[in-house]
C-alpha cells in the first residue's frame, strides 16, 4: 500500500569527512519520526570521496524509523541537483504529497528548488551551472516539516 507521500531528505556533510554529520544525522531522525506505513522516502546526497559511502548510504545506515521504502539518490551534489533528483523520484512515485526534511536555514532555498523543479522550471537543465530560486506554484503539495531547531 502506498500513500503517495515522498518524504524527502536532504544531506549534509563537511568537506572532508567519511562518517554522517549530527546535522544529517538530525534530518534522518526527525523523518524517522514521521514517516508511515506505505510512504516512500527519498535520501540525497553524494559522496565527496570515491573511497567513501555517499551521504545517503550513511542515512540509510542510520535509518531507525519504520520499515518503509528508501530510495537512495547518490548523485546531487548541492541544493539544485537534489531538487532535480526529488521531482524526478517523484514523478515517477505519483506523489501527491512531497515532505521536505532540512535544517531551518535550508528550507527557503530547499523549498524553491523542489517546487521549480517539479514543474521542470528551465533553469535547473542548468543546475550544475546555476543556482535559481524560482516561485512556481505546483500541482503537488510541497509541506515543510517545521526546520530542525538551531544547533
Amino acid at each position: 500500500m502506498t500513500t503517495g507521500r515522498l518524504i524527502a531528505v536532504l544531506g549534509y556533510s563537511p568537506r572532508w569527512s567519511d562518517r554522517l554529520h549530527p546535522i544529517c544525522a538530525a534530518r534522518v531522525e526527525r523523518a524517522g519520526g514521521m514517516a508511515r506505513e506505505g510512504d516512500l522516502v527519498v535520501l540525497s546526497g553524494w559522496s565527496r570521496h570515491s573511497a567513501v559511502q555517499s551521504e545517503a548510504e550513511l542515512m540509510a545506515q542510520s535509518w531507525a524509523g519504520i520499515p518503509v521504502e528508501l530510495a537512495l539518490e547518490t548523485d546531487a551534489r548541492h541544493t539544485a541537483g537534489n531538487a532535480v533528483a526529488v521531482a524526478e523520484v517523484a514523478r515517477s512515485y505519483a506523489a501527491r504529497e512531497v515532505v521536505l526534511v532540512t535544517s531551518w536555514w535550508h528550507r527557503p532555498r530547499a523549498t524553491a528548488l523542489v517546487r521549480a523543479a517539479l514543474q521542470r522550471h528551465p533553469l535547473l537543465d542548468r543546475a550544475d551551472e546555476l543556482a535559481p530560486a524560482p516561485q512556481a506554484e505546483l500541482g503537488v503539495t510541497v509541506k515543510l516539516h517545521p526546520g530542525l531547531p538551531r544547533e
